[in-house]
């Protein structure tokens, strides 16, 4: 499903960091700005090595982060976000990016496109030009926003981030805490909720059979009694 991070006025904190990286493991990337210049950095696969360089960054507010978890392509470093929006869309792992009329910023995801591989066919018969390399829906969007601009990105399902120097184009609802905007709960602590379950004893034709009524979905009431010892009625499940 992957999370994606828009910081407005924080940075994200090291447990929601990590968190967010715990389920979306298969690789860390982000992207800032700095002297009216954008920046990414991606490809970072283990999450102590991810903390660090996000923790140790001088980033102003107003970035990008993203944690993948693969469902189109391959779990590799390189298509880990962003992409560069061009014809292209490049597989470097880190750079300054330098908009022009066919560089137009980077793309970030979440969300899958199931059919992106018919978005392929119809751009390499549209346009005749193959793409090459790892490729995955969100790269094969980023070549084809180059092409049609960002506004195609409305009528597709998921959630979108286009990031350039001059503007933060987000597409989908996004969960706001303390001002940062997150695409999904990935970044809450986990709430394990443990019932209590009385055991019951029962007898049937003399044959004594404790049952967890959480286990079992059904006992005969008429011949079911609590089980007279506190130590198994108190069982915690």
């Amino acid at each position: 499903m992957c999370v994606l991070i828009y910081a407005e006025k924080r940075k994200v904190n090291e447990n929601e960091f990590k968190n967010c990286f715990k389920d979306n493991s298969d690789g860390f990337g982000m992207a800032w700005r700095s002297n009216n210049k954008v920046y990414f950095k991606k490809g970072l696969m283990e999450v102590e090595e991810a903390w660090k360089f996000y923790n140790e960054s001088v980033v102003d507010n107003g970035h990008i982060l993203h944690f993948r978890k693969k469902s189109t392509g391959t779990i590799s470093d390189k298509l880990t976000h962003p992409f560069i929006i061009s014809k292209e869309s490049p597989l470097l792992l880190d750079g300054e990016i330098v908009e022009d009329k066919t560089t137009k910023g980077l793309l970030f995801q979440n969300g899958t496109l199931t059919d992106w591989e018919d978005y392929k066919m119809t751009y390499l018969i549209s346009s005749g030009e193959e793409v090459t390399d790892e490729l995955s829906d969100t790269r094969m969007m980023a070549i084809i926003i180059a092409k049609t601009g960002r506004h195609i990105l409305n009528h597709l399902p998921g959630k979108f981030i286009v990031y350039n120097k001059e503007c933060t184009y987000i597409f989908g609802d996004y969960e706001e805490v303390d001002g940062v905007w997150f695409s999904n709960s990935s970044y809450k602590d986990r709430v394990v909720s443990i019932a209590k379950s009385t055991v019951l004893a029962s007898f049937d034709d003399g044959y004594d059979e404790y049952l967890l009524p959480a286990v079992k979905n059904h006992v005969n009431k008429e011949k079911t009694e609590k089980c007279p010892w506190d130590s198994i009625a108190n069982y915690t499940l």
